[in-house]
C-alpha cells in the first residue's frame, strides 16, 4: 500500500490560529474541556476538532472516526468531503468508493 503521506504538502499542525482551525473565541476552555473527553489522544494536526466541537459532531459509533467535514489537507485520506477542499486544496482531495478512498489523481 503506498503511503500518501509522503506525496501530499503538509498543512500547518493543530494549534490555535493555524489556517485550518476554526476560532472558538471565548469558547477556547469549553473546547479543552470537550477534548478532553471526545478525542484525549488527538492532537488536532490533521484534523480540526474545534470545527467538530462548534458543530456539535461525534465519533461514528463503529468505527470511533470523525466524519471528513473536518479532515485537513495533511489528512492521510483528505477527500472532497472536507470544508477544505476548496480552492488549490480541492485538487488534493481523494474520494471514497463504497468505503474505500481513492487518492487523487494528480497524486
Amino acid at each position: 500500500m503506498r503511503d500518501y503521506r509522503k506525496v501530499q504538502k503538509f498543512a500547518e499542525g493543530g494549534a490555535v490560529g493555524d489556517d485550518y482551525n476554526t476560532d472558538l473565541g471565548s469558547d477556547e476552555p469549553k473546547f479543552q474541556s470537550w477534548k478532553k473527553q471526545h478525542a484525549p489522544n488527538d492532537s488536532g494536526y490533521d484534523y480540526d476538532l474545534r470545527g467538530a466541537y462548534k458543530a456539535k459532531m461525534t465519533k461514528d459509533p463503529e468505527s470511533q472516526h470523525w466524519k471528513d467535514r473536518f479532515k485537513k489537507p495533511n489528512h492521510p485520506t483528505f477527500s472532497d468531503e472536507s470544508q477544505y477542499a476548496t480552492g488549490a486544496q480541492r485538487d488534493r482531495a481523494g474520494h471514497w468508493v463504497e468505503g474505500e478512498f481513492v487518492p487523487p489523481a494528480n497524486k
